[in-house]
C-alpha cells in the first residue's frame, strides 16, 4: 500500500510544485534522498555481522558530494516554475501584461482562451460591459487542472477533457477586474471589462 500511495503523493507534489520554485525543490528533494540513504546504510551495518564495506562509504561520500554539487549548480527550469517565469521574454511579458483584447462581432466579442500544461493562455482578458462574452476555452492534451475554468463573479464553470474544446458564453454588466482561475485555484487569470 505504501508504494501506490507514495507514487500518487509524489505525483500531486510534482504538479503542486510546478508554478513555484523547482529549483529550490530538487535541492530539498535531493537533501531527503541523501538522508534516507545514509538511515539505510546505518540500518544494515546494525543488522549485519560483516558491516558494509569500506568502499561503500567512499562510493556514497562520493555521489553526495557530486548530488550537492549538481543541484546547488543546475537550472531545474521547466515551464511554469518561477525560475523559467523569470527568464521568459520581454515580448511575452509584455503580451501577458497587455492582455488579449476581445474581438467584436455580429454584437458578440469573442476571445480564445488556452489551458496550456502550466497556465492560462492569454491569462488576461479585456472585454466590454454590456455585449455578450463568447469564449472559446480549449484545453492542450497535457494540461493539469487548469482543464477547469471558473469565474466565480458570473456563476461560469466548465471542466474540459484533455484536448477537448467548449464554448463558454455569458454577459459582463459592470466595468471592473473580475478573476478567472482552476478549481483549486492553483492557476489564475483575470478578466477586465471596460465600459
Amino acid at each position: 500500500m505504501a508504494a501506490p500511495m507514495g507514487g500518487i503523493m509524489g505525483a500531486m507534489t510534482g504538479i503542486m510544485m510546478v508554478p513555484y520554485d523547482l529549483s529550490l525543490f530538487m535541492k530539498f528533494l535531493f537533501f531527503v534522498i541523501a538522508l534516507l540513504m545514509f538511515e539505510m546504510m546505518n540500518v544494515v551495518r546494525k543488522h549485519t555481522e560483516t558491516g558494509i564495506p569500506s568502499y561503500t562509504k567512499w562510493v556514497f561520500a562520493a555521489f553526495i558530494l557530486v548530488g550537492f554539487a549538481a543541484a546547488f549548480a543546475l537550472n531545474f527550469a521547466v515551464p511554469g516554475s518561477a525560475d523559467y517565469q523569470a527568464t521568459n521574454t520581454v515580448q511575452q511579458q509584455n503580451v501577458a501584461a497587455a492582455g488579449t483584447m476581445a474581438v467584436i462581432a455580429g454584437g458578440v466579442q469573442e476571445v480564445d482562451l488556452r489551458a496550456a500544461p502550466y497556465a492560462y493562455e492569454p491569462n488576461t482578458i479585456i472585454a466590454k460591459a454590456g455585449i455578450p462574452l463568447k469564449i472559446n476555452f480549449a484545453a492542450d492534451q497535457n494540461a493539469g487542472c487548469n482543464r477547469a475554468l471558473v469565474f466565480p463573479d458570473f456563476k461560469v464553470s466548465k471542466t474540459l477533457q484533455p484536448g477537448g474544446s467548449d464554448v463558454i458564453q455569458f454577459t459582463p454588466q459592470n466595468a471592473g477586474t473580475y478573476q478567472f482561475r482552476c478549481s483549486m485555484g492553483m492557476f489564475r487569470g483575470k478578466l477586465i471589462v471596460e465600459n
